[in-house]
Order: C-alpha cells, then structure tokens, then sequence
C-alpha cells in the first residue's frame, strides 16, 4: 500500500504481515500525506511487516502498537526526514516477543497516552539519527521508556545525534533482560523523572555516551540491583538529582563530567574510574556533587594514553560541596608503574590527588591494599577537613 501525493487513508486497525511467511508493506510519503488508524496496528503480527514514513508524511495511532508481536516475526518502521508519527493511545512496544526496530531517521516520533518499551519478550531496536537535509534532527518524545524489559529480552536504543525525552515516569535500561543505550555526536536525552541503568536480578544495562548530554530530573540509579555499567567519553556530561551506584554499578568518566544537585552515593562493590589524560583540566575527569557524597566502593584514578604525573602535578576531580564520608572507600591507581607516590586531600569542598613523585606509563593496573581511609580521627570529612596520604615513609604509602 502506497499514500502519497497528499493522498489520506484511515482504517479500523492495521496488521501488516499476518500470517507466517507473509509479507506486508505500507508506504507513506510528501507533504499532506497522511495514514491514521482508530484501532491497533501491528507491523508484523506472524510474518514480516514494514511501514514507512517520509518526506513531511504524518501518522496518527489510537490504539496499541506493535513492532514484532508474536514469536518468529519480524517488523520494521521507518520515520524520514520531516515526517511524523503519533501515538495517541495504547503502549508502543518494539520488538514484543518477535523482533522489531524503528528508525527515527530526521522525523519525530511522539507517544503520548501508554508506555513505550523496546524489547519486550523478544528483540527490539530503536535507532535514532538525522536525516539527509539540514536540521532534520531525529526526535522521540514519550511518557517512559523501557529497554529490555523482562527476562531474556534485549533492547538497544542508539542515538547519532538528535533528541529523546521522557516526560512524565522513568527510563530503565536493562529493567529485566539485556539493555543498552549508546548516544554520540551531540545527542541529548532528558528524563524529567528518574532513570536506571541495570534493575531486576538477572538484567544488565549499559550506556555509553560519546559526546552527548543526559539530564536526568530525578535520581540516576547505576547497578542497583542488577550488573550496570554508564561510560562518558569525549566531554559528555550528565546533570542528575541525585547519583547513586550500587553494588552491581560502575562509571567511567573518559573524561568527562557528572553534575548531581543533590547527593550522592558510592556503595560497597561499586567503581568510579577516573580518566586523567594531562594536567590541563580539559583532560581529566570531574564529579561535581551539590549535597554530601557517601563513598563505600571503589575510586580508581586511570592515567591514559602514555600520560604520567610529574612531581607536584595536582589534579582537582571531584567538588562536594556538602561534605563527604570516605572511610569505606578504596582507592587505587591505574596505567602507572609501581612506584607512584602521590597524596589525597579534601579540603573546602575539593578532593584533589597529588603526584610526589614522577609517575611511570604502564597498562597495568596496581590496585591498593588496605580500605583507603582518608579522615583521621573522624569519618565524615566536612568542608575544611583535609587529608593526604602518602605510603613510603611514616607518613606516606607505595602504589604497588
């Protein structure tokens, strides 16, 4: 089926590809072209089922959809440059429990009245990138967004520019099978309640920025139940609420930068990894906490690319301006020689690591005995309070 030319088609409820080994396909393209449905649509219910939309083209959906719906189907949406799909009632479910995708290639894409899951039972992918003519940006809008949602499914979302939001309830990646989130090239994503990378025992989530920017209103939760791992490269930053890694969480900030306005909160078995790749501060990486940061697990301190500390280099990473507790953290340095002496200090909100010695490039990684402690004779460092540590000599320590 083709709509075009301005050309406009309604139906009840629309099922492309019903039956197995059937094949269904609705094209819809040009200004003023436009295809609506009362009822639900499924793009590939049993067979393989394909809907595009293109060049200014509109679409209008009232009940449920699916991308995938049963075991062994195949569905695929395509939303060009300028074109516009809305989902006004019912859930938008990509990748059900067959195999979906949508492409949101310099169109929009907008539910408003359910949820929007990619990766339900089955397999669903979302890929989100610009469209031939300048600024046709990618754009997805919707109350929630799960990815991977229950055990053995897998969702991926990927983003090359462009925009997504959440407007009202959070996004999971990875809430009970395998998720992943990767945005690049200026990409920004906004949840405007909270977010989670990694849920229920058994998932695992993943998010890599490269380049892009997450604004999260609420609290960011990495690894709380489940293995969840959120990776910034390249000057990427996320502003949060409130920023919390779990047992099961790991961040790496390469480098990169985390803003959180509230607090913070490091538990036992997580990892924060620094990437420092010189001293200017355009290549190191920054964690900057409004409230108090409790840290438990581990801070790892990675020096990159052959960079080694000179002596007296000093090196500002994290700001907590509400004071912070590090007594249970452990604390260790990556890609340097053993050897490496260096001291620690918090002091008026700044957690700073101090090179006394030259530093040696290595792929190794020398992890510290001990717990790390930084306070003497108290363990919350308040502002003000100031620590080192040092470990050759009565007063200092040796990596390795």
């Amino acid at each position: 089926l083709i709509v075009q030319n301005g050309a406009k088609f309604s139906s009840l409820s629309t099922t492309l590809g019903s039956q197995t080994g059937a094949l269904g396909q609705v094209t819809v393209t040009g200004a003023g072209s436009v295809w609506s449905s009362t009822g639900q649509v499924l793009v590939g219910q049993n067979g393989v089922g394909g809907l595009t939309l293109d060049d200014h083209a509109t679409a209008g959906v009232q009940g449920l959809l699916k991308v995938g719906a049963n075991v062994g189907s195949s569905g695929t949406v395509t939303i060009g440059q300028f074109a516009n799909w809305t989902n006004f009632l019912g859930d938008a479910i990509i990748g059900d429990r067959g195999s979906g995708s949508v492409n949101v290639n310099g169109g929009t894409l907008t539910v408003f009245g359910g949820h929007l899951t990619v990766g339900n039972f089955g397999s669903g992918t979302l890929n989100i990138a610009p469209g031939l003519a300048a600024f046709a940006e990618g754009t997805l809008t919707a109350p929630d967004l799960v990815i991977a949602a229950n055990t053995g499914s897998t969702g991926s979302v990927n983003m090359v520019s462009g925009f997504l939001t959440t407007t009202d309830d959070s996004l999971f990646v990875g809430l009970g099978g395998d998720g992943s989130l990767t945005a690049s090239n200026g990409a920004e994503i906004k949840s405007q309640a909270g977010a989670a990378i990694g849920g229920n025992p058994g998932s695992r989530g993943t998010v890599l920025l490269n380049r892009a920017f997450w604004t999260v209103s609420g609290s960011l939760d990495i690894g709380l139940g489940a293995p969840g791992t959120l990776t910034l490269q390249n000057g990427s930053e996320v502003e949060a609420g409130e920023f919390n890694v779990g047992p099961y969480g790991q961040v790496i900030f390469d480098p990169s930068t985390v803003n959180v306005s509230g607090n913070s909160i490091l538990s036992s078995g997580g990892l924060l990894t620094f990437d420092i790749f010189g001293v200017s501060t355009d290549l190191q990486s920054h964690l900057n906490i409004s409230g108090f940061g409790f840290f438990q697990g581990t801070i790892a301190f990675d020096f990159m690319d052959g960079f080694a500390p000179k002596m007296s280099d000093s090196f500002d990473l994290m700001k907590i301006l509400g004071g912070a507790d590090f007594s249970g953290a452990t604390f260790r340095i990556e890609g340097l020689e053993p050897g490496f002496l260096y001291a620690d200090a918090f002091s008026n909100g700044t957690f700073t690591l101090i090179a006394l010695n030259d530093g040696v490039s290595s792929t190794s990684t020398t992890p510290e005995p001990g717990t790390g402690l930084l306070c003497i004779g108290s363990i919350v460092m308040i502002l003000g309070a100031v620590a080192l540590k040092k470990r050759a000599g009565p007063h200092a320590s040796r990596r390795g």
